[in-house]
């Protein structure tokens, strides 16, 4: 005897796919009766909504992200620009390998407290974390200008790199975590921007204001009292809107499977370092942003001494032009590097990663023939001195020197537009 029952059909559109199976592809089979009859919309999530609303969220990025982002990279351009200073107070104290340990302690307090860092926002509380790292670079930016001990200023520039590295580990988990989804990529952007503005703003202040006859502490002085106003904002936010860990929704299908992540895996912080070790993509794209870094950290070191003894220029003008070069430099990096990359197809496939590696390929063959000019700029200026500082242009200098800016110039538009092109490929 034949049944009476009758079973359920599927639709067309189903194409005979079981529902479970469709579930969770729903929001993108809905997209073709969307845009016919607008009756379903597919909504972009924003977990941090459920921690604070977005415009609190901006505050807290605006404040503790970019403001304080911007004033503990501050020390970077105010220490290079002070180093004639410096030496002057202290009687010609310095040797010069002493100033280029200054120079880079706190890079070394960086590079070795990032990791540890990492792993301490992801036990304590991010709250007590920031507000003693940024009390404690307040207090190292005081003392660095007021103290004339130079181990006791060695141990300031340390504690200055060391608590940056802190809060530079936080804003970029915090962004990822926190940021409005359609607005991540430029929030991540920039969080860097902030780092460079605030380095420029650190060289404009001492640069012009010992030039003008102030003492080189009052930069420094300059920065702590900002970061302690930063300090104040922080200790009146609450707990829970800084806040680091993942919310609800950005790992459910993990957390859902039989089988743990790959990212569950590597759980701790040794397993973590060799994974990324034995990831050739990870090796070669970070060395090469370090050697950037070191060559862009090497010119901006030595920019203001370099100018005002081998061309014999006033300090204020060497002090703008730099502001000139790496503003304009950097500015056309930004916003001409990431664009370039997208256009040729970003990092979503095979193809379109081989074209944005060829993109860098451009971009850092630039920056060699930059630099080659720059060293035969170099080498040709010095071998005309043998005494003399004359410039054929008075006050202006001379074709060397502007053939050296843009050329240095040149190296800033291409280091700045690899950067990001480096980390999209990371």
């Amino acid at each position: 005897m034949q049944s009476t029952e009758t079973q359920d059909t599927p639709d067309d559109g189903d194409n005979g796919v079981p529902e479970a199976r469709r579930s969770d592809n729903s929001c993108i089979s809905r997209i073709p009766a969307e845009i016919k009859n607008d009756s379903m919309e597919c909504k972009v999530i924003d977990p941090g909504a459920k921690v604070a609303p977005r415009k609190v969220r901006t505050l807290i990025y605006a404040l503790l992200c970019l403001g304080v982002q911007s004033f503990m990279s501050y020390d970077g351009g105010a220490t290079p620009a002070s180093l004639d200073a410096i030496q002057k107070e202290s009687n010609n104290a310095w040797s010069e390998a002493e100033l280029g340990i200054l120079g880079a302690i706190d890079k070394i307090g960086i590079a070795a407290t990032s990791l540890i860092w990492g792993r301490v926002l992801q036990r304590c509380n991010a709250k007590l974390l920031l507000a003693g790292g940024l009390l404690v670079n307040a207090a190292a930016a005081f003392l660095f200008g007021s103290l004339r001990n130079k181990i006791l200023i060695y141990c300031t520039k340390l504690f200055l790199g060391a608590t940056q590295s802190l809060q530079g580990v936080w804003a970029t988990v915090w962004v990822v975590t926190m940021a409005p989804p359609e607005f991540l990529t430029m929030w991540l952007g920039l969080v860097g921007f902030a780092a460079g503005l605030g380095n420029g703003i650190g060289t404009a202040i001492a640069g012009f204001t010992t030039a003008n006859g102030l003492p080189y502490s009052f930069a420094f002085h300059v920065q702590a009292k900002v970061l302690g106003a930063l300090w104040v904002a922080l200790m009146l936010m609450p707990p829970r809107w800084l806040r680091t860990t993942s919310l609800s929704g950005f790992r459910d299908d993990a957390a859902k499977s039989d089988e743990p992540s790959e990212s569950a895996k590597i759980h701790c912080a040794k397993a973590q370092l060799s994974f990324l070790i034995r990831t050739d993509v990870y090796v070669y794209t970070a060395l090469q942003i370090s050697l950037i870094g070191f060559q862009m950290s090497g010119i901006q070191f030595l920019w203001v001494r370099f100018f005002v003894s081998t061309w014999n220029l006033s300090k204020s003008w060497v002090t703008t032009m730099f502001l000139v070069v790496s503003g304009i430099g950097g500015g056309i990096g930004i916003a001409v590097g990431p664009a370039y990359i997208d256009r040729m197809g970003g990092y979503q496939s095979a193809g379109a990663m081989a074209k944005s590696i060829q993109a860098l390929e451009v971009f850092n063959f630039v920056a060699f023939l930059s630099a080659i000019v720059g060293i035969f700029c170099v080498a040709f200026r010095v071998s005309l001195n043998d005494g003399s500082t004359a410039n054929a242009w008075g006050d202006w200098g001379d074709v060397w020197l502007w053939l050296l800016w843009i050329s240095i110039g040149m190296l800033q538009i291409a280091h700045n537009a690899s950067v990001p092109a480096l980390c999209g490929i990371n």
